[in-house]
């Protein structure tokens, strides 16, 4: 399971600007690294922690070719300035907020020590989901007793 910021695409999200940093969210099986993908139906939880007092982000994952939003909760006061997002599939994910809200990008004082944050705590539900797909896998190849 990997987590690594990345460059941010060119092209903007449309009705928004990037508030933060670019995430790429990656599956690969253990040995030999051969990248998983979510079988129809299974989701997992993305969170993500943006500067404070910006009002209405959402997140957004970017396929390679254009933005889709997703439906994004605030997680209010357990985890202040966060925001949590089901995803069918992985890829580039990141806090979109209206133009007039945005803070500029990553960067700034503060802001980076709750994008780790948000960053260890979207590793831990991608290792918990990434371990349930190997265990399945697992399980499926062993096939019944014979």
């Amino acid at each position: 399971m990997t987590i690594a910021p990345v460059d941010p695409p060119t092209v903007a999200p449309p009705g928004g600007d990037l508030d933060g940093n670019v995430y790429r969210f990656s599956v690969a099986a253990v040995p030999g690294g051969t990248p998983m993908a979510f079988r129809s139906g299974q989701q997992v939880t993305v969170v993500l922690r943006g500067p404070a007092g910006v009002s209405g982000p959402v997140l957004e994952l970017w396929d390679g070719t254009k933005w889709t939003k997703l439906d994004t909760t605030p997680l209010g006061n357990t985890a202040p300035d966060s925001y949590a997002a089901n995803v069918a599939a992985l890829g580039d994910i990141a806090l979109v907020a209206p133009p007039a809200a945005s803070n500029g990008g990553g960067g700034g004082s503060g802001g980076s020590a709750g994008l780790i944050v948000a960053a260890v705590i979207a590793a831990v539900v991608l290792i918990a989901a990434a371990t349930v797909l190997v265990l399945r896998a697992t399980k499926r190849s062993a096939g019944p007793p014979g």
